[in-house]
């Protein structure tokens, strides 16, 4: 059976795109309350060798939903993200890690996400 290619749009303004989903990779149906958006993240200070979990309000997220959250502009040297996942029910969390020898402090930036239930 020949895959067919399904095309939806995604985002709006400075974050906007097709994304194409390739049935024999991902069934179409299979793809349960998709949510997507964009929200600020704004982390802490994070002191050399440790991590942070930066927790942001995302109304209909539950604990069953996939995430990937990518930030939309670029983070400060020495920030390196981790994970993104729901914690609990409305929460997008994202783990960010500073390996350096420095405590560093990033800015508030906003982060485009996906989220599914599988």
């Amino acid at each position: 059976m020949a895959s067919r290619i399904k095309r939806f749009h995604v985002g709006r303004g400075a974050v906007e795109g097709d994304v194409d989903i390739i049935d024999a990779s991902v069934p179409w149906g299979k793809l349960k309350d998709l949510k997507m958006g964009v929200v600020t993240v704004d982390p802490p200070s994070i002191a050399a060798g440790a991590a942070a979990n930066v927790d942001v309000a995302v109304t209909g997220l539950t604990t069953s939903h996939m995430v990937v959250a990518m930030c939309q502009s670029d983070l400060e040297a020495g920030l390196v993200p981790q994970a993104a996942y729901v914690p609990a029910a409305n929460t997008l969390r994202i783990r960010l890690y500073n390996p350096t020898a420095a405590a560093v402090d990033g800015a508030a930036r906003p982060w485009f996400y996906i989220a599914w239930i599988p």
